[in-house]
């Protein structure tokens, strides 16, 4: 039986155009036997116990909260605990706000440990992604949630007083962190920069009557890394490409250089390569350029990333161009403080993986087998 397939194959299918229609899945991988399902607000805790996990060793998220990679399992088991503590309330207002602005999220979950831990909300799942859909609007740009606000107008004063909770909560331990609260403010902005340039240079046709108009936008992906090396990243991606998004536009920022040819595999194409930090936005890379290695190498750190699409099944990819210009970004949308370095843009062909923050001379491209972990946009 198909992971896509319903658990009981008796019943009818029915044609399924969003997610609110799809049914839990079974399948069995090895001995374990697996279900993949949508889950909801009441889970937020679960699921963000999943991306903790998962972006343990994620350059980019460590890079904003400014926490190690890796720590010194028997000198710094303080600071262990510290970072632990400050990847879960991240990720629970990640995920409270997902849910709050109408995001969709599909989890995995073991089958049997479901049913011995019925009432358990601190347990991970096997794995979970975070889906949002992006609206266009009549003057032909994108309209983008805006995930670091909680000014706006959820449903319900609890639901409001829980998000800004879960926000409290994060920013308290932000704070006593030392996280870099200016890269984290900015990162929204800037990014809807790049999705802006990526998605409106596909020349999509703005039609709301038009199915292939949809475009789903992965926000985080992340796989347990107990499970690493199981496929459980593929699996969960290819049921809600084949469910829901079989139709629509996908796009994702990729934040793991083990993920490029993950996502390849899957139908996705880099649109541009781009490097983030403190005060310059470096876009279009291409690694195998001297002078763009010259400028990476002259910033003092910095975060590499892929901006990624997948067309609609129905859209010979091959003919599409996809190369994206000159991204216009204001000063300030990329800066509440004042910098001393202006914004700098580099034009190049190609792209590049993302990895950390070091000076490059070489890049080694990771084996096609290599697992996916975490993937964060």
């Amino acid at each position: 039986m198909s992971f896509t397939e319903d658990f009981d194959s008796n019943k009818k299918k029915e044609p399924r155009s969003s997610l609110s229609q799809l049914n839990p899945s079974r399948r069995m991988i090895g001995n374990l036997e697996i279900s993949i399902e949508r889950v909801y607000k009441k889970d937020y805790k679960r699921v963000a116990k999943t991306l903790q996990l998962a972006f343990n060793k994620d350059p980019f998220v460590n890079y904003i909260l400014n926490t190690k990679i890796n720590y010194d399992e028997v000198e710094e088991k303080k600071l262990i605990k510290q970072k632990n503590d400050l990847f879960q309330a991240f990720f629970e207002f990640s995920v409270l706000e997902y849910f709050s602005f109408g995001g969709v999220i599909v989890a995995i979950k073991d089958v049997q440990f479901e049913l011995a831990n019925s009432s358990g909300t601190n347990y991970p799942f096997l794995a979970a992604a975070c889906w949002n859909n992006l609206k266009f609007d009549n003057s032909l740009t994108l309209n983008y949630y805006n995930f670091n606000s909680t000014s706006h107008n959820h449903s319900g004063s609890d639901n409001k007083l829980f998000l800004f909770s879960s926000f409290l909560k994060f920013s308290y331990l932000a704070y006593m962190n030392n996280c870099r609260q200016k890269t984290l403010k900015e990162k929204l902005p800037f990014l809807n920069n790049i999705r802006d340039s990526v998605l409106i240079n596909l020349n999509l046709n703005l039609n709301f009557k038009n199915k292939f108009n949809s475009v789903w936008y992965l926000s985080d992906i992340g796989v347990s890394p107990s499970m690493a090396g199981k496929s459980l990243g593929k699996i969960l991606i290819n049921y809600c490409l084949d469910n829901f998004v079989l139709d629509s536009w996908c796009y994702l920022e990729s934040s793991n250089i083990i993920n490029r040819n993950f996502y390849t595999k899957l139908g996705f194409k880099i649109a541009n390569t781009f490097a983030v930090n403190q005060d310059e936005i470096v876009n279009n890379i291409d690694i195998n350029n001297k002078e763009d290695l010259g400028v990476l190498n002259s910033l003092d750190d910095f975060i590499l990333m892929d901006a990624m699409f997948r067309p609609p099944k129905n859209i010979n990819i091959e003919k599409i161009n996809y190369k994206v210009a000159d991204i216009e970004v204001e000063e300030k949308e990329i800066s509440s403080e004042t910098v001393s370095n202006s914004t700098s843009v580099v034009t190049a062909a190609g792209g590049a993986p993302r990895s950390t923050p070091v000076v490059f001379t070489s890049v080694t491209m990771p084996s096609a087998t290599a697992p996916l972990v975490a993937s964060h946009g």
